[in-house]
């Protein structure tokens, strides 16, 4: 990805480059790398549900102790 010109500027950025792929149409070519920046940028997203997940079970918790 580094050799083709229009990706070079996505070196430091995960979400310009899941962009580029799709503007570029890669990720028909490159379904698994596609797939996988898709998963790095649901990361946050899915880690953040699960810590208020957790916090409002420690609020249950302390209330019925």
């Amino acid at each position: 990805m580094r050799r083709i010109e229009d990706f070079r500027e996505c070196h430091h950025d995960i979400v310009s480059l899941a962009k580029k792929m799709v503007e570029f149409e890669r990720y028909i070519m490159l379904p698994t790398v596609y797939r996988l920046i898709e998963l790095a940028l649901l990361l946050s997203v899915a880690m953040a549900t699960v810590e208020r997940a957790l916090s409002a079970m420690k609020i249950i918790v302390r209330w019925l102790a």
